[in-house]
């Protein structure tokens, strides 16, 4: 109920909304919707930043990393793979995404 507030706020009145949610400050700016925690992107339950629009990026530490699936969506459909911030093709990515030792 709190995050659908939110976002009507932010839509209707075009504002800046901090929030403290368990351990992350999520930043509510027009309609976009980011999680930090120590002033940087960082959410280990779900994408760090979403927009409107539907595009969403996974980000640990301010760095792109999902172990579970793209860490970029964007709303046309287009997919990236990344861990620890590095960019993967998604054979490469499905090959070493269970072995820590090789990121």
């Amino acid at each position: 109920m709190k995050d659908c507030l939110f976002k009507f706020l932010t839509t209707i009145f075009k504002r800046k909304i901090t929030v403290k949610k368990d351990k992350y400050i999520i930043k509510y700016i027009d309609g976009d919707k980011f999680y930090y925690i120590n002033d940087l992107f960082h959410r280990e339950d779900g994408p760090a930043v979403e927009y409107p629009n539907g595009d969403k990026y996974w980000c640990i530490k301010h760095l792109f990393h999902r172990t579970d699936g793209p860490a970029v969506e964007n709303s046309d459909g287009t997919k990236e793979y990344y861990i620890m911030d590095k960019q993967y093709s998604y054979e490469d990515w499905l090959a070493i995404k269970d072995y820590p030792l090789l990121w």
